[in-house]
Order: C-alpha cells, then sequence, then structure tokens
C-alpha cells in the first residue's frame, strides 16, 4: 500500500491534503431563515388591524367618560362648600369636625377684624368731628361778637343729623352760613329733611354764594347835570380858504 501511495504521488507531483471542514460546519450551524410564509404576512396585518381597533375604541370609551363626568356636574348638586352665614355650627357640615373647625376659625378671624376697622374707622370720625367742632366754636365766638343778633337769630333753627352738622361746620364761613339758615327757616327745614348726600350739596352751594364778593351797589348821583358854556361870539376858525381867516 505504501508503495502504490509513494507511486502515485510521484505521478501527480502534489500531495493531497484533506480538506478543512471548519468553514463548512461554520456556514451549516447558521440557522437559516425560512422566507415568510402566507400565513405569517396575513397574521401581521390582522395585528395591526386589532391595534388599531383598540385605540379606537379606546379614545371612544374616554370620550364617554368625559361626557358622563360633565353631564354628573350638571346634574349634581355644587360640592363646593358654601361658608355659612353667621356663625357656623357642626350640623351644617354634616357634623365633619374638620371642616366646622376651620369655618369656625375663619368667622371668628373675620369677627375680629371686622370689630377692629369699625372702631378704627369711629375713632377716626370722632376726632375729625371734635377737630371741627373745636374750630366752629372759635369761629362762632368771634361772629356772634360782631354780629349781636346771630344768638336769637339760630335758635330756632331745625335739628340737623350728625353728618349734616358736621358738613355745615366744616365750611370756612360756618357761623355766617349757620346765620343766613337762622333768617330763612325754610330752606333750613328743607335741609335737614333730605339725606346728607343731598343736604351736603345744597350746602356747599348756599356757602359759596355766601362767600362771593359782593359787589358795590352804584348809588345814582343827585348833583345836577353840568351847563353847557354859552358862545360869546364868533371864533375863529383854524381852516384857511382862498379869501383868508374865516369868521365862525
Amino acid at each position: 500500500m505504501e508503495e502504490q501511495q509513494a507511486v502515485l504521488e510521484g505521478e501527480q507531483g502534489e500531495v493531497v491534503e484533506p480538506q478543512n471542514n471548519e468553514a463548512t460546519t461554520e456556514a451549516t450551524s447558521e440557522p437559516v431563515e425560512s422566507a415568510p410564509t402566507e400565513d405569517a404576512g396575513k397574521d401581521g396585518v390582522q395585528k395591526r388591524i386589532d391595534k388599531i381597533t383598540a385605540e379606537k375604541y379606546g379614545y371612544k370609551r374616554q370620550v364617554d367618560d368625559l361626557k358622563d363626568e360633565l353631564n354628573q356636574l350638571k346634574t349634581s348638586p355644587s360640592t363646593e362648600v358654601v361658608q355659612p352665614q353667621g356663625k357656623p355650627t357642626l350640623e351644617q357640615f354634616d357634623f365633619d369636625e374638620g371642616q366646622y373647625q376651620s369655618a369656625l376659625i375663619s368667622y371668628e378671624v373675620d369677627q375680629r377684624l371686622t370689630a377692629s376697622r369699625e372702631a378704627a374707622k369711629k375713632e377716626q370720625a370722632t376726632l375729625k368731628r371734635q377737630e371741627i367742632d373745636s374750630a366752629y366754636d372759635a369761629n362762632e365766638g368771634k361772629y356772634a361778637t360782631e354780629n349781636p343778633e346771630y344768638v336769637n337769630d339760630v335758635q330756632n333753627l331745625p335739628r340737623f343729623n350728625n353728618d349734616t352738622l358736621s358738613m355745615i361746620k366744616a365750611q370756612e364761613n360756618a357761623p355766617n352760613l349757620v346765620h343766613y339758615l337762622g333768617k330763612n327757616l325754610d330752606l333750613a327745614n328743607t335741609i335737614a329733611s333730605l339725606d346728607p348726600i343731598n343736604a351736603a350739596v345744597q350746602v356747599g352751594i348756599i356757602s359759596a354764594k355766601l362767600s362771593a364778593p359782593i359787589k358795590p351797589a352804584v348809588t345814582p348821583s343827585t348833583a345836577a347835570d353840568p351847563i353847557d358854556p354859552i358862545s360869546s361870539g364868533g371864533s375863529v376858525s383854524t381852516e384857511n380858504n382862498e379869501h383868508g381867516v374865516v369868521y365862525e
């Protein structure tokens, strides 16, 4: 056998080496993708159709849910907690202790703030009224000294409400205004019957008229008309003509 192999090698002049089967093995070891079948294609299309259909009905359900919520809001009573008038009670909050305590605290705070603001307003109004009264008393005393009839003229004035009286006293010419009303009781009674706003308007108008400067009355002269001078003769004219000076 060895001699025959040697003869074959000598005849062919090359040694035939055994083939490497690794590449073949690797090639055959890789999985071969099978061509998509007709059934697989149908399944893919059907899956996409099912997905689109599911999304469509999902959106429809969301829209329906929103419509239901909107209808419930329209038909159901409001759930907003309304602050009760006056001091809250536990029954007004369906015996919910938390909501009741919160409303009670808010109510008490509001009451204290309101009382504080009202007290500040009253104190400010009182101080302002006292300031006006002090200024009026000083001016009235001086006016009464200069006008002795003032005291008697103002005795029958009607009773004005506090706001109207403060408005009268606040005028710069208040004593003169009061004296004028004392001498015109019908006008004074009308102002006393008005509300403070309309009374203030009327007081302002009268005060402005009394403060307006009075034009002095022009007294006609009793002197006789001046006498025209009597001419005693002709006068020399300043005009010259061709004949010379002309006498008039």
